[in-house]
Protein backbone atom coordinates (compact mmCIF):
# COMPACT_ATOMS: atom_id res chain seq x y z
CA UNK A 1 0.00 0.00 0.00
CA UNK A 2 1.46 3.03 -0.91
CA UNK A 3 1.35 6.49 0.71
CA UNK A 4 -1.49 7.89 -1.30
CA UNK A 5 -3.86 4.85 -0.07
CA UNK A 6 -3.17 5.32 3.47
CA UNK A 7 -6.59 6.38 5.09
CA UNK A 8 -6.19 9.06 7.09
CA UNK A 9 -8.35 11.21 9.30
CA UNK A 10 -9.03 14.68 9.29
CA UNK A 11 -6.24 15.42 11.03
CA UNK A 12 -4.02 13.37 8.28
CA UNK A 13 -3.16 10.78 10.79
CA UNK A 14 -2.97 6.97 10.07
CA UNK A 15 -5.26 4.34 12.31
CA UNK A 16 -2.78 2.70 14.53
CA UNK A 17 -3.68 -0.89 14.92
CA UNK A 18 -6.49 -0.97 12.21
CA UNK A 19 -6.25 -1.11 8.42
CA UNK A 20 -8.23 1.47 8.18
CA UNK A 21 -10.51 4.10 9.93
CA UNK A 22 -13.97 2.22 9.62
CA UNK A 23 -14.09 1.32 13.16
CA UNK A 24 -14.53 5.09 13.84
CA UNK A 25 -16.67 5.79 11.17
CA UNK A 26 -19.57 3.91 12.76
CA UNK A 27 -21.22 2.15 9.50
CA UNK A 28 -22.97 0.44 8.99
CA UNK A 29 -24.58 1.04 12.08
CA UNK A 30 -25.12 4.77 11.65
CA UNK A 31 -26.92 3.97 8.64
CA UNK A 32 -28.92 1.16 10.35
CA UNK A 33 -30.17 3.26 13.02
CA UNK A 34 -31.23 5.78 10.89
CA UNK A 35 -32.91 3.25 8.80
CA UNK A 36 -34.78 1.89 11.89
CA UNK A 37 -35.95 5.42 13.10
CA UNK A 38 -37.38 6.47 9.32
CA UNK A 39 -39.31 3.26 10.09
CA UNK A 40 -40.83 4.11 13.62
CA UNK A 41 -41.47 7.11 12.15
CA UNK A 42 -43.34 5.73 9.43
CA UNK A 43 -45.23 3.54 11.69
CA UNK A 44 -46.04 6.47 13.96
CA UNK A 45 -47.36 8.62 11.61
CA UNK A 46 -49.90 5.70 10.09
CA UNK A 47 -51.44 5.87 13.81
CA UNK A 48 -51.75 9.05 13.89
CA UNK A 49 -53.89 9.24 10.55
CA UNK A 50 -56.30 6.63 12.82
CA UNK A 51 -56.23 8.76 16.08
CA UNK A 52 -59.34 10.51 15.50
CA UNK A 53 -61.43 7.49 14.70
CA UNK A 54 -63.40 6.00 17.93
CA UNK A 55 -63.39 2.64 16.37
CA UNK A 56 -60.59 0.68 13.78
CA UNK A 57 -62.49 -0.73 11.06
CA UNK A 58 -60.99 -2.76 7.97
CA UNK A 59 -62.41 0.94 5.60
CA UNK A 60 -59.80 2.80 7.77
CA UNK A 61 -56.55 0.74 8.44
CA UNK A 62 -56.15 -0.85 4.63
CA UNK A 63 -55.86 2.53 3.31
CA UNK A 64 -53.48 3.99 5.96
CA UNK A 65 -51.41 0.32 6.05
CA UNK A 66 -51.33 0.76 2.12
CA UNK A 67 -49.37 3.90 2.49
CA UNK A 68 -46.90 2.39 5.25
CA UNK A 69 -46.11 -0.37 2.93
CA UNK A 70 -45.78 2.36 -0.10
CA UNK A 71 -44.02 4.89 2.33
CA UNK A 72 -41.51 1.45 3.10
CA UNK A 73 -40.93 0.69 -0.72
CA UNK A 74 -40.08 4.41 -1.34
CA UNK A 75 -37.89 4.56 1.55
CA UNK A 76 -35.61 1.05 0.08
CA UNK A 77 -35.88 2.28 -3.73
CA UNK A 78 -35.17 6.17 -3.11
CA UNK A 79 -34.01 7.22 0.03
CA UNK A 80 -31.52 4.54 0.50
CA UNK A 81 -29.82 5.17 -2.94
CA UNK A 82 -30.03 9.10 -1.82
CA UNK A 83 -28.16 8.39 1.30
CA UNK A 84 -25.19 6.47 0.12
CA UNK A 85 -24.83 8.08 -3.09
CA UNK A 86 -24.13 11.53 -1.35
CA UNK A 87 -21.52 9.93 1.19
CA UNK A 88 -17.81 9.20 0.69
CA UNK A 89 -17.20 6.37 -1.02
CA UNK A 90 -16.52 3.50 1.33
CA UNK A 91 -12.40 2.40 1.66
CA UNK A 92 -11.99 0.00 -0.26
CA UNK A 93 -14.59 -2.53 -2.76
CA UNK A 94 -17.89 -0.95 -2.51
CA UNK A 95 -19.68 -4.22 -3.06
CA UNK A 96 -19.29 -5.70 0.70
CA UNK A 97 -20.56 -2.31 2.00
CA UNK A 98 -23.83 -2.67 -0.50
CA UNK A 99 -24.28 -6.08 -0.12
CA UNK A 100 -24.61 -5.38 3.90
CA UNK A 101 -27.09 -2.73 3.29
CA UNK A 102 -29.41 -5.39 1.64
CA UNK A 103 -29.69 -7.09 4.78
CA UNK A 104 -29.82 -4.05 6.73
CA UNK A 105 -32.53 -2.82 5.06
CA UNK A 106 -34.79 -5.62 4.44
CA UNK A 107 -34.47 -7.59 7.85
CA UNK A 108 -36.58 -4.87 9.71
CA UNK A 109 -38.96 -4.30 7.31
CA UNK A 110 -40.25 -7.84 7.78
CA UNK A 111 -41.54 -6.81 10.91
CA UNK A 112 -44.08 -4.43 9.63
CA UNK A 113 -45.52 -6.84 6.64
CA UNK A 114 -45.95 -10.27 7.96
CA UNK A 115 -47.88 -9.35 11.28
CA UNK A 116 -50.27 -8.12 8.53
CA UNK A 117 -51.37 -12.20 8.19
CA UNK A 118 -52.79 -11.68 11.30
CA UNK A 119 -56.93 -11.22 11.66
CA UNK A 120 -57.28 -8.67 14.03
CA UNK A 121 -54.47 -6.63 11.81
CA UNK A 122 -54.96 -6.98 7.87
CA UNK A 123 -56.11 -10.62 6.94
CA UNK A 124 -53.67 -10.54 4.11
CA UNK A 125 -52.80 -14.18 2.86
CA UNK A 126 -49.39 -15.31 3.04
CA UNK A 127 -48.76 -15.52 -0.53
CA UNK A 128 -49.83 -11.60 -0.68
CA UNK A 129 -46.75 -10.56 2.41
CA UNK A 130 -44.71 -12.62 0.30
CA UNK A 131 -45.02 -11.13 -3.11
CA UNK A 132 -44.76 -8.07 -1.30
CA UNK A 133 -41.45 -8.51 0.38
CA UNK A 134 -40.11 -10.56 -3.11
CA UNK A 135 -41.10 -7.45 -4.51
CA UNK A 136 -38.91 -5.12 -2.53
CA UNK A 137 -35.86 -7.45 -2.15
CA UNK A 138 -35.85 -8.17 -5.67
CA UNK A 139 -36.31 -4.44 -5.74
CA UNK A 140 -33.13 -4.01 -3.35
CA UNK A 141 -30.99 -6.14 -5.50
CA UNK A 142 -31.34 -3.96 -8.18
CA UNK A 143 -30.78 -0.64 -5.90
CA UNK A 144 -27.92 -2.43 -4.31
CA UNK A 145 -26.29 -3.53 -7.33
CA UNK A 146 -26.46 0.21 -8.66
CA UNK A 147 -24.95 1.65 -5.93
CA UNK A 148 -22.16 -0.85 -5.78
CA UNK A 149 -21.29 -0.18 -9.69
CA UNK A 150 -21.87 3.51 -9.15
CA UNK A 151 -19.46 4.22 -6.58
CA UNK A 152 -16.83 1.35 -8.33
CA UNK A 153 -17.32 3.84 -11.50
CA UNK A 154 -17.13 6.74 -9.14
CA UNK A 155 -14.74 8.76 -11.23
CA UNK A 156 -14.32 11.63 -7.97
CA UNK A 157 -12.28 9.03 -6.39
CA UNK A 158 -14.56 8.86 -3.14
CA UNK A 159 -15.65 12.82 -3.16
CA UNK A 160 -19.76 13.24 -4.19
CA UNK A 161 -19.33 14.48 -8.08
CA UNK A 162 -21.95 14.83 -10.87
CA UNK A 163 -21.85 11.46 -11.96
CA UNK A 164 -23.50 10.57 -8.29
CA UNK A 165 -26.53 12.37 -9.65
CA UNK A 166 -26.67 10.65 -12.89
CA UNK A 167 -27.13 7.59 -11.12
CA UNK A 168 -29.70 9.03 -8.98
CA UNK A 169 -31.69 9.98 -11.62
CA UNK A 170 -31.23 6.85 -13.46
CA UNK A 171 -32.78 4.96 -10.41
CA UNK A 172 -35.15 7.59 -9.81
CA UNK A 173 -36.75 6.86 -13.57
CA UNK A 174 -36.46 2.91 -13.13
CA UNK A 175 -38.58 3.67 -9.91
CA UNK A 176 -41.41 6.47 -10.63
CA UNK A 177 -41.09 5.86 -14.87
CA UNK A 178 -44.11 3.39 -14.79
CA UNK A 179 -46.04 5.09 -12.47
CA UNK A 180 -45.57 8.70 -14.64
CA UNK A 181 -46.67 7.14 -17.71
CA UNK A 182 -49.44 5.14 -16.33
CA UNK A 183 -50.55 8.46 -14.85
CA UNK A 184 -49.88 10.63 -18.27
CA UNK A 185 -52.23 7.89 -19.88
CA UNK A 186 -54.86 7.88 -17.08
CA UNK A 187 -55.15 11.29 -17.46
CA UNK A 188 -55.57 11.15 -21.03
CA UNK A 189 -58.36 9.01 -21.43
CA UNK A 190 -60.10 6.61 -18.54
CA UNK A 191 -59.41 3.16 -18.33
CA UNK A 192 -56.18 3.36 -20.94
CA UNK A 193 -53.93 2.88 -18.23
CA UNK A 194 -56.29 -0.61 -17.34
CA UNK A 195 -54.33 -1.84 -20.40
CA UNK A 196 -50.91 -1.88 -18.67
CA UNK A 197 -52.66 -4.91 -16.37
CA UNK A 198 -50.92 -6.25 -13.13
CA UNK A 199 -47.96 -7.49 -14.63
CA UNK A 200 -47.23 -4.37 -16.29
CA UNK A 201 -47.70 -2.24 -12.65
CA UNK A 202 -45.47 -4.90 -11.34
CA UNK A 203 -42.78 -3.28 -13.26
CA UNK A 204 -42.08 -0.32 -10.72
CA UNK A 205 -41.86 -1.30 -7.30
CA UNK A 206 -44.32 1.72 -6.37
CA UNK A 207 -47.01 0.43 -8.33
CA UNK A 208 -46.37 -3.45 -8.13
CA UNK A 209 -46.64 -2.94 -4.45
CA UNK A 210 -50.34 -0.74 -4.55
CA UNK A 211 -51.61 -3.48 -6.94
CA UNK A 212 -50.70 -6.52 -4.71
CA UNK A 213 -52.41 -4.57 -1.54
CA UNK A 214 -55.46 -3.23 -3.29
CA UNK A 215 -56.41 -6.37 -5.37
CA UNK A 216 -54.86 -9.07 -2.66
CA UNK A 217 -55.07 -8.29 0.41
CA UNK A 218 -57.54 -9.25 2.81
CA UNK A 219 -59.97 -11.92 3.48
CA UNK A 220 -61.46 -13.66 0.44
CA UNK A 221 -59.02 -11.81 -2.31
CA UNK A 222 -58.31 -13.19 -5.45
CA UNK A 223 -54.94 -15.05 -6.01
CA UNK A 224 -51.59 -13.44 -7.47
CA UNK A 225 -51.46 -13.43 -10.97
CA UNK A 226 -48.90 -16.43 -12.48
CA UNK A 227 -47.27 -13.40 -14.25
CA UNK A 228 -47.04 -10.72 -11.40
CA UNK A 229 -44.40 -13.72 -10.13
CA UNK A 230 -42.71 -13.74 -13.26
CA UNK A 231 -42.00 -10.33 -13.28
CA UNK A 232 -40.82 -10.18 -9.74
CA UNK A 233 -38.25 -13.40 -11.03
CA UNK A 234 -37.16 -11.15 -13.65
CA UNK A 235 -36.55 -8.49 -11.36
CA UNK A 236 -34.23 -10.41 -9.05
CA UNK A 237 -32.26 -11.33 -12.13
CA UNK A 238 -31.79 -8.21 -13.22
CA UNK A 239 -30.31 -7.26 -10.33
CA UNK A 240 -28.57 -10.16 -10.43
CA UNK A 241 -27.15 -9.37 -13.36
CA UNK A 242 -26.19 -6.00 -12.42
CA UNK A 243 -24.87 -7.02 -9.41
CA UNK A 244 -21.94 -9.69 -12.02
CA UNK A 245 -21.48 -6.41 -13.65
CA UNK A 246 -19.89 -4.64 -10.51
CA UNK A 247 -18.23 -7.60 -9.52
CA UNK A 248 -16.57 -7.61 -13.03
CA UNK A 249 -15.59 -3.91 -13.17
CA UNK A 250 -14.17 -4.13 -9.61
CA UNK A 251 -12.05 -7.40 -10.53
CA UNK A 252 -10.52 -5.56 -13.57
CA UNK A 253 -9.93 -2.45 -12.04
CA UNK A 254 -7.98 -4.41 -9.36
CA UNK A 255 -5.89 -6.61 -12.05
CA UNK A 256 -5.36 -2.95 -13.46
CA UNK A 257 -3.78 -1.32 -10.20
CA UNK A 258 -1.63 -5.08 -10.18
Amino acid sequence: MTARQVDRDLFGRPPRGHPNWDHRRGEPRTFALAWTVFLMLATLVMFASMSAALVVTADLYRPATRALILTITAGIVLLWPMVRLSQARPYGSALPAAARDILIVLIPVQALIWPQTLPMLGGWSFEVCGAIAATQAAWAIIISGLIALALTLDPAKGRVGSARGFWMLLIAVLVVGVPIVELVFGSIGPGIADQFGESGMMLSPLTGVFALIEHHAGPGAAPIQPGSWLTIGVTSLVGGAIWITAWSVERARMQVRA
